[in-house]
């Protein structure tokens, strides 16, 4: 039974990241503290997950602030985050069990595009573009079918680019060997690159599925934003997916790439059924606060004429932001090394961008 002290956050009872893209075993995708590398047994019966539960029921707030930053600052801009979303959870709320319930599996870095809020960890073509070398055996390859998943109610399978990853495929079989693909609910990520039949095929197997598609944007600001992506076929792919998928989730990353220019895309968004809208995590220089104020309150004069949810936080994150020239400055160096490296000029996107970055 789950025990009855109430925790800064329930993620080491009943979380489990395991995968290559967070460098080891994490209690959450969210975890910024240190990881585990090894096996997973050692990660359930050694020190590692001891040490973190003690700091969640003792609240140690020194511990918590650098393991636990992304749902901080997720929670500071208004938006719910795991950490909220877990003391909703009918295990937490009916103390059931103590056992892992919800799996995130993220074996590679293999991906097709190069996001510009995106690492080398995360993408193997930022790897690849930077001469980053990224270490492989932070987990033991299908340790997986060491971990007891007969009490696994969700599972989350995230990149990378999950759709193009062999390791995810091989999961995805051996879940449906062992039947949870018929009692236990599915949520993964793509960039909608992909919708190809060998990947269709796997996802059309479980009964209870849903899909987060990271966007960005439309048009020439998803392409710029999203090197490699193509408008046209990502947007063929996102109707699939919702043909296909019930419950489909639009993720915005909200960056100085993508509002300055909102008029253009956001559009598109208005009317889907559920879209959700972040502020950046680990790239300062492209967050709210390498924008001018004059081109934020105009921004939030535009917004006003919606009333919709994502637009609301969209409001909320610009408004808590404070201009910092020098992430400006940061924002113009970086922008003129990445447009060395790849391919797209801001100003095509949008003219504004040529007052925002100037000097390209």
């Amino acid at each position: 039974m789950i025990e009855k002290t109430k925790p800064y956050c329930w993620a080491p009872w009943i979380s489990f990241q395991h995968g290559n893209v967070l460098q080891g075993n994490t209690p959450c995708c969210e975890w910024q503290g240190k990881r585990h590398s090894g096996s997973i047994d050692d990660y359930f019966n050694g020190e590692y997950l001891k040490n973190i539960k003690d700091a969640m029921i003792n609240k140690d707030m020194n511990f918590i602030k650098k393991s636990c930053v992304e749902c901080i600052e997720t929670e500071a801009v208004g938006i719910e985050s795991r950490r909220l979303r877990y003391f909703k959870d009918p295990t937490v709320l009916h103390k059931q069990t103590d056992s892992i319930i919800h799996f995130d599996y993220r074996p590679s870095n293999l991906c097709n595009l190069k996001c510009s809020m995106c690492n080398p960890g995360a993408s193997s073509l930022i790897a690849k573009e930077y001469n980053n070398f990224v270490k492989k055996d932070y987990i033991i390859p299908k340790d997986y079918k060491n971990f007891d998943m007969s009490k696994i109610q969700s599972i989350m399978v995230i990149g990378g680019e999950p759709s193009i990853q062999k390791e995810v495929f091989e999961f995805l079989d051996y879940c449906c060997e062992l039947g949870i693909n018929k009692t236990c609910y599915m949520h993964f990520t793509t960039n909608a690159t992909n919708c190809n039949k060998q990947w269709m095929s796997r996802i059309e197997k479980w009964q209870s599925k849903s899909v987060e598609i990271s966007l960005d944007g439309t048009g020439k600001t998803f392409e710029y934003i999203r090197t490699n992506g193509n408008w046209n076929a990502i947007e063929k792919n996102c109707k699939i997916y919702e043909e296909e998928i019930e419950e489909v989730c639009y993720h915005i990353t909200a960056l100085a790439y993508n509002i300055p220019n909102l008029e253009d895309w956001i559009g598109w968004f208005i009317n889907k059924k559920n879209v959700e809208i972040y502020p950046v995590h680990g790239c300062p220089h492209l967050s709210m606060d390498a924008i001018p104020e004059k081109i934020k309150a105009t921004k939030l004069r535009y917004l006003k004429q919606f009333d919709n949810p994502f637009v609301q936080t969209l409001r909320e994150i610009i408004i808590k932001s404070s201009y910092n020239p020098a992430l400006r400055k940061e924002l113009i160096e970086k922008t003129k090394r990445q447009q060395q490296l790849r391919k797209g000029n801001i100003y095509s996107v949008n003219q504004i961008y040529k007052y925002i970055i100037p000097g390209l």
